[in-house]
């Protein structure tokens, strides 16, 4: 069973306190640092299998230097598992198994950690696309009944002509043009007089320019009328040659 643990923990104090291993001959030490070192890659255990770790594992080919490491390294340092299939180091599992233990809390704090990160990069994302939302919302453009944006001094002529033209059921056709002509008259700059007042809403306008009788002359013009503008930018009844 391969597994991930690269690093095997050497505690060389109790390694080298260990009557067994400081009567162990040089190569019989070697072979066994070699059996420990590809048990831990399997999951601490090595197979009960003595052509396995002869050949493939020790690459021993002298029958003598077999029986020998035989006796004092494996027979002594290794003891078979429950069922038998394989044999284990008894101090090299209590090692092994802590290191795993050590190894998934490090995952699992890992794993809580990155779920963490990922809540609060949701959040800012929720936030941050809250927040435009609501930019949005704030620079959503107002519009007037007509559809035209309520930032009448940026109207063009034609949108003036149109937001006049949305009310035309309740005023005359004369009524409509003398009024047009009228706000749409343009200073030595290019501005429009209906663009030079601070508010502007045409049906409060036009109710206004009705109710007052601004048309009541049919050769109602721009030039034959002088208009007083008071406080609230409205035209009074000063009509007339």
């Amino acid at each position: 069973m391969a597994n991930n643990l690269h690093t095997m923990p050497l505690k060389i104090e109790k390694l080298l306190s260990s009557r067994k291993v400081r009567n162990m001959k040089l190569d019989e030490f070697g072979a066994y640092l070699k059996l420990l070192s590809e048990a831990w890659l399997d999951g601490a255990m090595l197979p009960n299998n003595d052509n396995k770790l002869r050949y493939d594992f020790l690459n021993i080919e002298d029958d003598e230097t077999w029986k020998r490491i035989k006796k004092f390294v494996v027979n002594r340092m290794f003891k078979p598992s429950e069922d038998g299939k394989f044999l284990v180091n008894q101090h090299q599992v209590e090692i092994y198994n802590e290191v795993v233990d050590k190894h998934n809390k490090r995952v699992n704090a890992g794993k809580k950690s990155g779920e963490s990160r990922r809540k609060n990069k949701q959040k800012c994302k929720t936030k941050t696309a809250t927040t435009t939302a609501k930019k949005a919302k704030t620079k959503e453009v107002k519009l007037t009944v007509s559809g035209l944006s309520i930032n009448f001094k940026k109207w063009t002529l034609d949108e003036f002509q149109k937001d006049v033209d949305f009310h035309s059921d309740k005023y005359s056709q004369q009524m409509q043009t003398n009024f047009i002509n009228y706000w749409t008259e343009r200073d030595k700059n290019g501005k429009m007089k209906f663009q030079k007042n601070e508010t502007w809403e045409t049906a409060k306008r036009l109710a206004t320019w009705n109710n007052r009788g601004f048309n009541n002359q049919n050769n109602f013009s721009t030039k034959s009328c002088e208009v007083e503008i008071t406080n609230d930018n409205s035209p009074l009844a000063a009509i007339g040659g």
